[in-house]
């Protein structure tokens, strides 16, 4: 897997993202480094000559960082998205690309074979994710299925996208065709949803903690935390920034 799979993760020079970026990569990302894997944190500036620029473990996009009044401006795809894809197939052989956020935790030893297994499975992944909405599924109860609805590819938790996928983001994308507002994850769905790709849910990544919760969960129960036995079916879990030389701790003891 190490010369098939490279790790992207969304941030920003803007607090709290360079502490968050500063914890990803101290944790999960030193864990996947020190496999061998590459880890690319994914930022912007709008003034390169170039659309991408890559230095060490930061891949520039010519495009803006990060807009204050508006975190969801869709022109932030072109940073997280349309230019790593970009240099992911021009200046890569891997043959996945995997785009996270910045408080996402990754526990390295179960994905990559869960990745693995899964690509085996599935022969022909070209998007794989946490689907949002959570269609009525458990939590705690994971699964692994194609989504023949339209859905959300949620990012934070990360998503799994192939070179045909990059190809077809790079080439369908029209800024002029979706609202300003619209997320940058929600646009990698709308594309590839339109083009004909399937979606595969993998219900071992989560986008929700019992910090932050983006959906509603039955009274009385709470999301999984990959700190503990609750979510030790998780391998990658969002909105954890802070948390995450705990949940590292907690890992290494298992």
């Amino acid at each position: 897997m190490i010369n098939k799979l490279v790790f992207g993760i969304r941030s920003c020079q803007v607090p709290p993202y360079p502490e968050r970026t500063k914890e990803c990569l101290s944790t999960w990302g030193k864990d996947a480094k020190d496999l061998g894997y590459t880890v690319k944190v994914l930022l912007g500036n709008p003034n390169l000559y170039s659309e991408y620029y890559d230095t060490q473990d930061t891949l520039w996009s010519r495009a803006i960082d990060y807009d204050t009044k508006n975190r969801f401006r869709i022109e932030m795809f072109e940073k997280s998205v349309l230019y790593p894809c970009k240099w992911f197939l021009n200046e890569t052989n891997y043959e996945h690309f995997f785009i996270t956020d910045s408080d996402n935790y990754i526990n390295i030893d179960k994905f990559i074979p869960n990745i693995k297994s899964t690509l085996e499975e599935y022969k022909e992944v070209d998007y794989m994710g946490c689907c949002c909405p959570f269609q009525g599924w458990d939590a705690n109860n994971p699964h692994i299925e194609y989504i023949t609805e339209h859905v959300w590819a949620h990012g934070g938790s990360g998503f799994l996208l192939s070179r045909k996928s990059a190809k077809i983001l790079i080439d369908n994308f029209n800024v002029n065709d979706y609202q300003s507002t619209f997320a940058d994850d929600g646009l990698v769905a709308d594309i590839l949803y339109k083009q004909g790709i399937n979606l595969l849910h993998n219900g071992y990544m989560f986008f929700d903690s019992p910090f932050e919760m983006g959906i509603n969960y039955q009274e009385g129960t709470k999301p999984p935390y990959i700190g503990d036995t609750t979510g030790k079916h998780l391998i990658s879990q969002h909105y954890v920034s802070g948390k995450m030389e705990e949940i590292e701790k907690y890992i290494k003891k298992l």
